[in-house]
């Protein structure tokens, strides 16, 4: 009798044994990345956002005048995402190669049904690239939808037809190219 009193005091230890590393490391578990957001908000030094496109396609712009690129051109779907619940500023833009020898005074851009011209929206500049803003501002636990097309104005001079536009779409808080 006493043998089997301590193999259930044994049996018993082990399960409260158990039961308690499974509570330490479940409170473990959830306080681990509460600790990581704290740290990134503290020096904001992480992505707590990304940028998606869909259907972006590799194309050649024409001139061509505005209803006519609303109806017939198709647009990239652009997401800006934020899956926490901390408040996240961005700027979603284009960046425009200076390899670039297309005029910028000819590309126009549209979000939604909006039409612009992209020379209107300049940001900055460094050595290497020129940035365009499309949209600012603040997301959190949220998406943010584009629908964005772009094409050459209808004016645009023959003699510009030939030339090459390098930009790709990002966020420039971040840099993340898409």
């Amino acid at each position: 009798m006493k043998v089997i009193n301590k193999v259930i005091r044994y049996k018993i230890a082990e399960i409260i044994f158990c039961m308690l590393i499974i509570v330490v490391s479940f409170f473990s578990w959830d306080y681990i990345p509460r600790e990581g957001l704290d740290i990134a908000k503290m020096y904001d030094k992480t992505s707590l956002a990304y940028v998606d496109v869909s259907g972006y396609q590799n194309v050649k712009f024409y001139p061509m005048n505005d209803e006519a690129a609303l109806k017939y051109l198709q647009p990239m779907s652009v997401s800006l995402n934020n899956e926490t619940n901390i408040n996240y500023s961005y700027h979603v833009g284009f960046r425009v190669s200076k390899d670039s020898t297309l005029d910028v005074n000819y590309i126009k851009y549209s979000i939604g049904n909006d039409k612009y011209l992209l020379n209107e929206h300049f940001y900055k500049e460094d050595n290497k690239y020129r940035y365009y803003l499309i949209d600012e501002g603040e997301i959190k636990a949220s998406n943010k939808m584009y629908n964005i097309r772009l094409w050459l104005d209808e004016n645009t001079p023959e003699e510009e037809l030939g030339h090459v536009f390098k930009y790709s779409l990002l966020n420039f808080d971040n840099i993340i190219s898409v």
